[in-house]
């Protein structure tokens, strides 16, 4: 009976033990796993980005644009006309892709504009020189971009933790129409009307420049967190483009023979100097005082004349149907058939430089929160 009862207390003893053991290795298990786990959650934290940090915006920004250009006071892209400054309008949509970058598609418009006859043609020669060739022209452009943002501090662990302010760079690339109008001469039919310049070729172009462009957006900014949603900021960018032509403005007059055919309105928007009032404001030119002391007038005109197949003698008329009148100058390779002057060269109409936009805007953005993670998932 004793044996009985000795094996019967072994067996227990037993299986207890095995019971032991085998909680001891489940508890072993666990805490490995969970070390792991810890290991883990550490890499990811400090080596990676978690999908879950990353996050979506949607904004709009209102601003200023300016142009630099062959109208602009000045030869340096970092000269305009700053009286000229338009508005700027856009909307946006981002999404974080690491702690230091962002991915953004902007839509947006903005005018630039500029006028000869809003300089002082008495402050300096230059002034003189942009007075008397009296160009002018506005330009409503749409834009569509993909720029990337790389701040200067991380935003690591989601939106919520980000900082409350942090300046940041940007680059991109962007395609905007380019249509640039001007108003039509006083006293004509065309008077206070838009006119389309790029499809007239009014430097005797064989082909009109592009209407679509591809343009280089890039800048600086600074962002403010104004609650766990909402950021404000101020960014300031240029758009460097690869155009001439913003302006409709590129490097010399059209020839006395690319003259000859172009329609009367091409010729007409493609020298003005001739004109007597301002396309904007009807002022008289020749009540103006220049930089040296005496006005403009009609003493200084050049009327222009091509001579034909046959060897007659007609004008190059305008819109007006009468010949054309320049300021002496302000014209094209060619010769003067009633003076018998030769033109070897043709007068400097604009720059050989590409034309840039200079952006200033206000920046308005609305951080999205992420509910595909329930009620406790962060944003």
């Amino acid at each position: 009976m004793k044996k009985i009862s000795y094996a019967l207390l072994l067996g227990f003893f037993a299986l207890v033990a095995q019971d032991s053991f085998a909680q001891i290795g489940k508890r072993a298990s666990k805490e490995f796993q969970r070390a792991q786990s810890r290991r883990i959650a550490r890499y990811s934290g400090s080596k990676g980005f978690a999908k879950s940090n990353q996050y979506w915006t949607i904004g709009a920004s209102v601003g200023y644009a300016n142009y630099f250009g062959d109208l602009a006071p000045d030869k340096s892209p970092f000269s305009t006309v700053y009286d000229q400054a338009t508005p700027y309008l856009g909307v946006f949509l981002g999404k974080r892709l690491s702690p230091f970058l962002t991915l953004k598609a902007n839509l947006g418009y903005m005018r630039i504009a500029a006028d000869d006859a809003s300089v002082d043609p008495k402050a300096s020669i230059s002034n003189q020189g942009r007075w008397t060739r009296n160009l002018s022209f506005a330009n409503d452009i749409y834009e569509g971009s993909v720029i990337l943002q790389a701040d200067l501090f991380p935003t690591q662990m989601g939106a919520i933790r980000r900082n409350f302010l942090n300046p940041y760079g940007f680059i991109g690339l962007s395609v905007y129409t380019n249509n640039p109008k001007a108003l039509g001469p006083k006293n004509t039919d065309q008077a206070d009307t838009w006119v389309d310049l790029r499809p007239l070729k009014t430097e005797g172009q064989s082909t009109a420049y592009g209407m679509i462009n591809v343009g280089l957006p890039l800048g600086i900014g600074v962002r403010y967190r104004v609650s766990n949603n909402i950021d404000i900021g101020l960014e300031l960018g240029y758009r460097i483009t690869f155009t001439n032509y913003l302006d409709d403005v590129g490097t010399a007059y059209p020839s006395i023979n690319a003259l000859q055919n172009m329609s009367p309105l091409a010729r007409t928007m493609s020298m003005r100097s001739g004109e007597r009032y301002t396309a904007a404001t009807g002022n008289d030119r020749f009540a103006q005082e220049l930089f040296n002391g005496p006005k403009l007038s009609a003493n200084q005109y050049e009327s222009l004349y091509y001579s034909d197949a046959t060897g007659t003698v007609l004008p190059i008329t305008g819109i007006d149907g009468r010949v054309m009148n320049v300021i002496s100058g302000n014209r094209g390779v060619g010769q003067d058939i009633i003076s018998g002057e030769s033109r070897p060269a043709g007068a400097p109409r604009g720059g050989s430089g590409r034309d840039y936009i200079f952006v200033t805007g206000i920046h308005l953005t609305y951080i999205l929160p992420d509910n595909s993670r329930g009620s406790k998932g962060r944003f």
